[in-house]
Parts: C-alpha cells; structure tokens; sequence
C-alpha cells in the first residue's frame, strides 16, 4: 500500500522515527527531497525527457549503454581505483557518484540524513511548499521480487546479504541483455566510496529504463496505478497507526513542513548531521556554513 502522512513536529519526527525502526531493523530505506511535489525520478529519467527522440525505444536502450561506455573510457584519465571493466553496477554507482545520468536513484539507510536532505536547501523555488522523505519498506520490496519467475532463483530465506547480491546480479542481467522487467532491485556496491559510507547510502534500479521510476515501483508493488501521486495515497494519521502495523506498509510518503527547518537543522546539527559530515571535504564543509543562515 501506498501511504501519506505528515509530521508536523520534531516530536512525531522522533515518534516515526522509532515506528519505523521497530526492533533495530534496517527494514526501511529513505530518500529526502525538498519540494513534495517532485516525484521520484532518476537522473536519466529527468535527462531523457529533454529530448523529443525519448519515447523511441531503441534511442532510449542505447543512451545508457553509450554514456557508461565513454565514461570508461575516459575515467582513467582522472583515477586509477577503478572497478572491473564488466562490473557494470559499480560503474554505474561510480558515475551516480560524480552527477552523471544513471538509472539510479539514491535512497539511505538512515532517516535522518534523509530529513537533513529534504530540508537542506531553502533556496529551491518549490511547487509543494513543503518537503517530503519517501520511506521504502525493503523487506516488502524484495518479497514482491521473489514471486516473479525471473527471480526466483532468490529466496524469500535468504539472508540480507546474499538477496542483494543476487540482485545485483539482476541488475547486470538486465543492463547486458537490454531486458525490461517492470521491477525495482535494491543495489547496495560492494565497493563503497566514503560519501556513499558516510551517507549509509544505497540506490534503487528500475529494471525498465523506458518508463518512469514511479511506474516500475507500481508495478512490483501491484498498486494498481502507474504514480504515485496525491490521489493515489491513502492518508493516514501518525497518532493512529500502531507501532507493528508499519511493517505492512510498502511505500510511505512523509510531508515535513517548511516552518520546522530552522528547527530541525540546528538539533540535526547537534546530532553531527550536516553537510560537513555528509560530504567529507572542503567542498561539503564550504557547503555546511550555510547553517549561518538558519541561526
């Protein structure tokens, strides 16, 4: 099911919090976005769609195959710490790194760092005017794929870790044979860079790359819409919601209103959640004095 709710205080922020990591399971993963009426969309999705040759299928397979192709082509010039030429999701997880179009879509362990980065930036001119975490229930998620015949050979016993790494194997299935299952896989790179360390960070890979991220998420989840938009989510309230009942829910939609950031940077702050910390460097520390203006 398809789920939204609002916390309109640092104390419900806290209350979901502890609702969702019941038992100190990572069960739930979270991506922060500053504007809740953006919808979840990858890099090459929203690049794509500046180009009117994006609804032919044969463009659309081989746009992906030629940009990680020059990419490694050219990476050596600037690294030598390079995966294996045929690793394709850390190729991908690489590019994802330094802002290229990928299929990816960046999701974290943590939701705090997925609130810090729905509040972060202020500046953005918003549609919504409010932010908004999407929370993705991974147990649910990875059910859902053991059902379907591609992917059975992954079993709903097996452990966190062998799962992942047979999606990531999945995963290159997919991107060798150009397949377009309407599926979404949990891709968590065996060779992690510090950002991605730091930031708990895991992505998301929609199996077909020639529709929306959102529609492959409905399709694995069998909602029974192609988006997951406001008038397909049904509204709860946090207060209402038992803790164990959470664990049943697959997507969760969570509006943060914009009178808390103030509040909610300086304690995330105390909890050394900054861009500092989040972006080692003197770029993320440069980015950080930006709390100056929140005081």
């Amino acid at each position: 099911m398809f789920r939204k709710l609002t916390v309109d205080s640092w104390e419900k922020i806290n209350s979901l919090e502890d609702k969702l990591s019941e038992g100190g399971s990572s069960g739930w993963i979270f991506r922060g976005q500053t504007d809740e009426s953006w919808q979840l969309s990858t890099n090459f999705e929203r690049e794509a769609a500046n180009y009117p040759r994006s609804n032919d299928a044969y463009w659309f397979r081989n746009r992906e195959k030629y940009i990680l192709q020059d990419f490694q082509r050219g990476a050596n010039k600037y690294s030598n710490n390079l995966p294996e030429q045929d690793n394709y999701v850390e190729w991908l997880s690489l590019l994802q790194h330094y802002g290229g179009p990928t299929r990816f879509l960046d999701f974290t362990y943590s939701f705090y760092i997925a609130l810090f980065f729905s509040m972060e930036k202020p500046f953005i001119k918003k549609t919504g005017g409010n932010s908004a975490i999407w929370a993705v229930n991974i147990n649910k998620l990875m059910d859902h794929l053991s059902e379907l015949p591609a992917y059975t050979s992954i079993k709903k016993t097996d452990g966190y870790d062998k799962r992942v790494e047979g999606y990531g194997k999945c995963a290159k299935d997919i991107f060798d044979a150009r397949k377009s299952d309407d599926v979404v896989l949990l891709i968590d790179p065996y060779r992690q860079n510090e950002r991605i360390a730091v930031q708990q960070g895991v992505f998301l890979f929609p199996g077909n790359i020639e529709k929306h991220f959102e529609f492959n998420m409905c399709s694995l989840f069998k909602l029974g819409f192609e988006k997951l938009s406001d008038e397909n989510a049904n509204r709860i309230e946090l207060a209402e919601v038992k803790k164990d009942k959470f664990s049943e829910m697959s997507i969760i939609k969570i509006i943060v209103p914009d009178e808390l950031r103030s509040d909610i940077l300086f304690k995330l702050r105390n909890m050394n959640i900054t861009s500092a910390s989040l972006f080692p460097g003197l770029d993320g520390f440069a980015r950080s004095l930006s709390f100056r203006f929140a005081e």
